[in-house]
C-alpha cells in the first residue's frame, strides 16, 4: 500500500520558507525511520521513501510551499 503525508509551509514572507519546510519535512522522515518493521494489525514498513518539494505560490495573504512524503507499507490480510 503506497502512503503519502502533506507537508506544507504558509506564512507572511518568502524568507526562510524553504527551510522551515525541510525542517518539517525532516521531522516526517525521522518519524519514518525511527518506525521501520512491524506497525502491527498486518502492517510492515520495511523503509525508504521518496520526498518531492513544490514551488512557492501565493496563497491568500501568505506564501506557501508544499512537499508530500510518499512511501510504501507491506500488509498482510491473512
Amino acid at each position: 500500500m503506497k502512503l503519502s503525508v502533506d507537508v506544507r509551509v504558509s506564512q507572511d514572507r518568502l524568507e526562510d520558507i524553504e527551510r522551515q519546510l525541510e525542517l518539517y519535512v525532516e521531522a516526517v522522515t525521522d518519524v519514518l525511520d525511527a518506525n521501520r518493521g512491524d506497525w502491527g494489525q498486518g502492517m510492515f514498513y520495511t523503509g525508504g521513501y521518496e520526498v518531492s518539494f513544490g514551488g512557492t505560490r501565493h496563497g491568500g495573504r501568505n506564501f506557501v510551499q508544499s512537499a508530500k512524503v510518499t512511501f510504501e507499507v507491506d500488509v498482510s490480510l491473512a
